[in-house]
């Protein structure tokens, strides 16, 4: 599917956490708000870079759901963010707070335009909420960019263990900077930093 979409290819994870009984509001933001390359500035519609969140629990309106504003920024103003923020959290409107994604059961897949203004609420309830996340980018803006993958993190992904663990097919949508062959530096971590 991915693939069809725009030739997208995996380029790496993370995660996102939010701490039982956390009482406050993530602001509005976006996760690209600014083009990786001037190319881009004149293509909003083009979404160069892609999650898809896991639900490894239920979400619900008690435990840190996401919430997420579909269609904002509008398409003109998606790399003008500078000029065009989110507005704050004590202006925004009651509506965009109660956007929320929820309910939803353990094994939902989430796939979001990074772009797309978001944000999180309260986690009230007595439990961590964990999503993990897959990153997927374009083939458009590996091409223009060809180092955005990697980000000065070093290659993660084992050879030997994309060849022993994945089917023929899902090894096709891996991007081939994450590979790390025999011979390349293992990555660690440095402070809050992968080297």
């Amino acid at each position: 599917m991915l693939q069809e979409l725009g030739g997208y290819m995996f380029v790496g994870g993370q995660g996102t956490l939010c701490l039982a009984n956390t009482d406050n509001w993530q602001p509005l933001h976006s996760d690209y708000y600014q083009a990786w390359h001037k190319a881009l500035e004149s293509e909003p519609e083009h979404a160069p870079c892609l999650d898809l969140m896991f639900t490894v629990h239920p979400l619900t309106g008690a435990n840190g759901a996401m919430r997420i504003l579909p269609g904002q920024p509008l398409a003109d103003r998606t790399y003008r963010q500078d000029e065009h923020p989110p507005p704050r959290l004590d202006k925004e409107l009651e509506s965009s707070k109660q956007s929320q994604l929820h309910p939803l059961p353990a094994g939902c897949g989430i796939l979001r335009d990074i772009r797309v203004w978001h944000g999180g609420v309260p986690n009230v309830s007595a439990e961590d909420r964990y999503i993990p996340v897959l990153q997927f980018y374009s083939s458009r803006i590996l091409d223009l960019c060809p180092d955005a993958c990697t980000r000065g993190f070093g290659r993660g992904v084992g050879e030997d263990d994309i060849n022993q663990k994945l089917a023929a097919e899902i090894k096709e949508v891996i991007v081939p900077f994450i590979v790390r062959k025999a011979d390349d530096e293992m990555p660690y971590i440095e402070g809050k930093r992968a080297c």
